[in-house]
């Protein structure tokens, strides 16, 4: 059944799927969720300092490239992301260098 969410342009709303999503527990152990996060937190992007939680996906609030670490471990980088997209990657880093995108929004 779809979720409906509100468009952040402020028009209605939109429907979207629920898609699973894989969650890291606090203890490392991994599970399958899906629908809205439970929580999320502003982001520093730093190149030797893991996040304080792993994300599962990460907000864009001014355009730039992302560059960081996946939950397998995997330098990665999202090119020329926009003001307001979603880069639906689990996260368990945000490098510095390489990261021009800012005010960087994570989902847990």
């Amino acid at each position: 059944m779809p979720d409906f969410l509100p468009n952040i342009e402020g028009d209605l709303g939109r429907f979207t799927e629920s898609k699973p999503v894989l969650i890291v527990n606090p203890d490392g152990t991994l599970s399958i969720g899906s629908g809205p996060a439970p929580d999320g937190y502003q982001v520093t992007p730093s190149d030797t300092v893991d996040l304080p939680q792993p994300i599962r996906g990460l907000r864009v609030g001014a355009a730039g490239d992302v560059r960081f670490v996946s939950l397998t471990g995997q330098e990665r980088v999202f090119p020329a992301a926009q003001v307001g997209e979603r880069i639906e990657v689990g996260m368990t880093r945000i490098l510095a260098t390489g990261t021009t995108a800012a005010n960087l929004f994570g989902f847990v």
